[in-house]
């Protein structure tokens, strides 16, 4: 009888081990942080790019600047699949809203495999999809 307890919690703790998928909160988060990361990435270029007289100077490119301040408005998950790999994520296409200064907003669809850290999930080999059918009403 404890035998076939044992093989129940196993069974059952085998069946529970497995990653959720993402929900939109934490495929939100990825995007954000991957945009962050890219935007760091793009200061530090032009930061080195810069003479040696001007890194001395605190930045008024305004432009440069106003070109990374892009917003994230909405993130509306379409799917999510599982690799074959536990340690590989899911595989999810989601419809991401954006804004940028003096721009129209935006929305685009993306897919990209998204994987689980020790700080959240991360995104990553991400690939901008067709734009989406429009959503006005008619």
């Amino acid at each position: 009888m404890r035998r076939g307890a044992w093989l129940l919690v196993a069974f059952l703790l085998a069946g529970c081990s497995g990653e959720k998928e993402p929900d939109e909160t934490a495929l939100r988060e990825a995007v954000e942080r991957m945009h962050n990361e890219w935007v760091a990435e793009r200061r530090k270029d032009q930061k080195a790019q810069a003479p040696d007289l001007y890194r001395r100077l605190p930045n008024v490119n305004l432009a440069f600047e106003a070109n990374l301040a892009l917003r994230i408005t909405s993130v509306r998950k379409v799917s999510c699949k599982r690799t074959g790999d536990e340690r590989l994520g899911h595989f999810c296409r989601v419809v991401v809203g954006a804004s940028l200064a003096g721009r129209p907003p935006v929305i685009q669809n993306l897919e990209g495999r998204f994987v689980q850290g020790l700080n959240g999930w991360h995104v990553r080999d991400l690939v901008v999809l067709d734009a989406p059918a429009s959503t006005s009403a008619n």
